[in-house]
């Protein structure tokens, strides 16, 4: 089931380049990149390396069976720095063991995207659709319309 959800995923982004970590994800990539003429970038091994090894912004990257190997911290900040930096988009699966609250996914800025009847829950995260254009941002609620968009705080 989480292979099909990843399969899902990723034939809705068709990433050139791929992040993988944790074995689900290693398997699915594979299979993606030696269709797909795809990068794939395989984090299993040394999550936390992720900023030495990466070369640009990944286009995907998937994580499963990991955050219970890792301390809660090191998660976050492997999660955190995927997020900010390593990829435009981000899955993650978070088994009933491993201890993650939906709270701290969604401090995370993650959604949840899938369920599966086992408890395990997919999250992800997409820059493209995470903050959303507010109606009340723009000039015509600015205090002085005349200088919208001339200066940066």
């Amino acid at each position: 089931m989480l292979e099909r959800i990843l399969k899902q995923l990723l034939g809705e982004f068709h990433p050139k380049h791929l992040i993988v970590a944790g074995d689900t994800a290693r398997k699915v990539g594979r299979i993606w990149t030696d269709h797909a003429d795809a990068r794939l970038l395989d984090m299993t091994q040394d999550p936390l390396s992720v900023r030495e090894r990466l070369t640009g912004v990944a286009d995907l990257a998937l994580v499963t069976g990991l955050l219970g190997t890792l301390s809660h911290e090191d998660a976050r900040q492997f999660l955190g720095w995927l997020r900010n930096a390593g990829a435009r988009r981000v899955a993650v699966s978070v088994a009933p063991e491993d201890d993650w609250s939906f709270n701290e996914m969604i401090g995370l800025a993650f959604r949840r995207y899938s369920s599966l009847d086992d408890g395990t829950v997919v999250y992800a995260y997409d820059i493209e659709t995470y903050n959303r254009p507010r109606d009340w941002n723009n000039s015509k609620y600015w205090a002085n319309p005349e200088n919208w968009g001339k200066y940066r705080w």
